[in-house]
């Protein structure tokens, strides 16, 4: 007789992806774990943008903690060539994703899941019907059904085979502005389409804080940082 499996489902990452599935499977009356390398409260580099599928996905299930609704964006080349678009619904509800995240690990707690924090998954097994998650301290954890949550670069997506023609690197800043700053960031963001081939920066408004990153072809480290710098340094210089 082939033993029964640990879990019924166990879901490496503890991001939205991960709990979002934590809550429903567990809602629906799996045996759920999440495992989770980091700690929650926990800074992830995020826009924190989410759009009105990404918003209807939780509706009724959490209070979606909204620092700003986004209406209008800016976009510009390389700093220039200006040009701007209003709309009169919002078109991002923007979020901190500790506070975002935060709300749905409770949520999938209350629909019964267990979550794991501090674990480390070095490896995924498959065999007798069940996968393994076996962890960095030498323990494992068996169940019908592994989640891959953990990103493009993780465990799960080694374990498949992944590949992509593009990996990309973001860099990114949350800069706390006075108050006089973030009224006028209020309800826009602004898209800089950067030097490098592929390349864009990016600010979002959450209230007491600016979103501000770039992003570029992994494989650009020093000018990815160097577009940062002069990104950053143009939006110091003059902040509309």
């Amino acid at each position: 007789m082939r033993e029964r499996a640990e879990w019924d489902v166990a879901i490496v990452g503890g991001g939205p992806a991960g709990l979002a599935a934590a809550s429903a499977s567990a809602a629906a009356g799996a045996r759920t774990v999440v495992l989770e390398r980091a700690e929650h409260p926990r800074y992830k580099t995020c826009g924190g943008g989410l759009l009105g599928v990404s918003q209807a996905a939780v509706a009724g299930q959490i209070a979606l903690p909204v620092r700003d609704e986004v209406r209008s964006a800016t976009f510009t080349l390389r700093g220039g060539s200006e040009f701007s678009r209003s709309n009169a619904e919002p078109l991002l509800a923007m979020v901190v994703r500790d506070e975002f995240d935060a709300a749905l690990l409770g949520r999938a707690q209350e629909s019964g899941a267990v979550v794991r924090q501090q674990v480390q998954v070095r490896a995924i097994d498959q065999a007798d019907g069940h996968a393994t998650a076996r962890l960095a301290d030498g323990t494992a954890v068996t169940a019908t059904v592994i989640i891959g949550a953990d990103g493009s670069s993780g465990v799960t997506a080694r374990h498949v085979g992944a590949q992509f023609a593009q990996v990309d690197l973001g860099l990114e800043l949350e800069i706390a502005v006075p108050e006089a700053v973030g009224r006028a960031w209020a309800g826009r963001l602004l898209l800089d389409w950067g030097e490098i081939p592929g390349s864009y920066g990016w600010v979002f408004p959450k209230g007491d804080r600016l979103t501000v990153g770039v992003i570029a072809a992994r494989g650009q480290g020093d000018a990815t940082k160097g577009y940062l710098r002069e990104f950053v340094g143009r939006l110091c210089g003059g902040v509309r």
